[in-house]
């Protein structure tokens, strides 16, 4: 009994000082009317703060210095140094290999001061975040790189085309918008994406590129169902429309094999269609299919073997005239 009389007044004790000492680092602050922690206060002035942040920049203590350049942010909202401030901060992220809050950082400066001059470098930065997480790079979850993110990539290009269409990344985030949709297997979303780089970017050396990827990405979306005509021939128009471009020789080249695997699709549906009426002993419907199958595509297997069985239902209607 005694025992526990004892630990229950060590552990009262141990309340009342961990109190006491909370208390400690809390102030009350008429101007703010708030309780304030001065571990974590900023500043009495932006430029004060700033400096204290950069102080931490320039030792290389990244951490420290991310945390100082957002209470500057946070705490002297409408300040000329904000932009600087989250430029910085980014930096500091970024060089933490905290890419994430990087972003989230740059993004709030581009959304929230649409015309600092900062921007451009900024957008640079955001660009190139996004790269790395379109190429796998994985966010950090309680300081470990866990998190997949793809869609964070997606988000970023996003965020470049709306705040920053028409800046030096434009183009280049449209198009890795169109990239990101067409890793993430949604590839009717990535046409989209590639179809607006042509409209709204039509002078940009992208446009080639983007051009195939349509191609390349209604190849895709035909995929799951051969037998779904008309997304194949999308498909076929696509890269015929691309062709006729007059693209690069190493773009020509995958696009003549994609055709031909869109067509060989295409010659196996006709092809299916006539055995379906040879088994039916319907000749004639059947000698239509294969010929058309010998006479629009003659490149693929499926002419070759459309040829045999013209020859055999050939011998066949013609043993039945004697």
């Amino acid at each position: 009994m005694k025992k526990n009389f004892i630990i229950f007044i060590f552990v009262l004790l141990c309340i009342f000082i961990g109190v006491n000492e909370a208390a400690a680092f809390w102030v009350w602050t008429p101007k703010t009317q708030k309780w304030i922690n001065p571990k974590y206060a900023p500043k009495d002035t932006p430029e004060k703060q700033y400096d204290y942040a950069m102080g931490f920049y320039e030792r290389g203590e990244y951490k420290k210095a991310a945390v100082e350049f957002e209470k500057l942010i946070n705490n002297f909202e409408g300040s000329s140094l904000v932009p600087d401030a989250g430029y910085y901060g980014g930096l500091s992220f970024e060089k933490d290999k905290d890419y994430y809050k990087a972003y989230l950082l740059y993004n709030r400066v581009i959304s929230q001061y649409p015309n600092s001059k900062r921007n451009p470098q900024i957008i640079e930065h955001m660009y190139n975040i996004g790269i790395l997480f379109l190429n796998g790079a994985k966010r950090k979850i309680m300081g470990f790189e866990v998190l997949p993110a793809l869609t964070t990539s997606q988000q970023i290009f996003l965020s470049i085309i709306t705040h920053a269409p028409y800046s030096g990344y434009g183009d280049d985030a449209q198009f890795q918008l169109g990239q990101a949709y067409k890793k993430m297997g949604n590839y009717s979303m990535a046409v989209e994406a590639f179809e607006d780089l042509l409209k709204k970017h039509s002078d940009s050396s992208l446009t080639d590129r983007a051009q195939y990827e349509i191609a390349i990405c209604s190849l895709q979306a035909s995929k799951p169902a051969a037998y779904e005509q008309e997304t194949t021939e999308k498909a076929i128009k696509e890269f015929e429309d691309f062709m006729d471009e007059s693209p690069p020789d190493d773009l020509k080249r995958e696009a003549q094999e994609a055709l031909i695997e869109l067509q060989g699709r295409k010659a196996k549906h006709d092809y299916d269609i006539a055995k379906y009426y040879e088994s039916r002993r319907e000749y004639v419907s059947a000698l239509i299919y294969y010929e058309l199958v010998v006479n629009n595509y003659p490149k693929t297997e499926w002419a070759r073997l459309a040829k045999n069985q013209i020859k055999i239902i050939q011998k066949k209607v013609n043993g039945k005239t004697k």
